[in-house]
């Protein structure tokens, strides 16, 4: 019972990261669009949807490391796997932040737009 229950939470975390994967990839796509203002006929709503993209990424980004009661995720990661989040944490936040000034700028909540332009090119990084 504890074995299958064990298999199962393992299992929820390699979807979950996988699944994390593809939102980052998600998220460039729709910062690019936002950032040449092209129209999509799948994404009429780009700020809300990067936006929502933001929200659980970052939930799944937290969740993985610390657990996530209602993402099922258990948080109880070893020495090694805290480490490599502890490395990946400062790419994570440059994309994070990098796509929330681009969200603002076109809000028109900053009007910089060299931190725009410098926002896209840190995403692309």
């Amino acid at each position: 019972q504890k074995h299958l229950h064990s298999q199962v939470s393992d299992s929820r975390v390699v979807n979950l990261a996988g699944t994390q994967r593809y939102k980052s990839q998600w998220i460039v796509k729709m910062s690019l669009l936002l950032y040449n203002d092209m129209d999509h006929k799948n994404f009429p709503e780009k700020t809300a949807t990067l936006k929502k993209l933001l929200s659980e990424w970052k939930r799944g980004h937290e969740g993985l490391q610390h657990g996530d009661e209602g993402l099922n995720l258990p948080g109880n990661n070893s020495v090694i796997v805290t480490d490599m989040f502890r490395e990946l944490d400062p790419y994570f936040m440059n994309v994070y932040n990098s796509a929330n000034t681009i969200i603002e700028y076109k809000e028109g909540r900053i009007t910089d737009s060299t931190k725009f332009h410098h926002a896209m090119s840190t995403i692309l990084e």
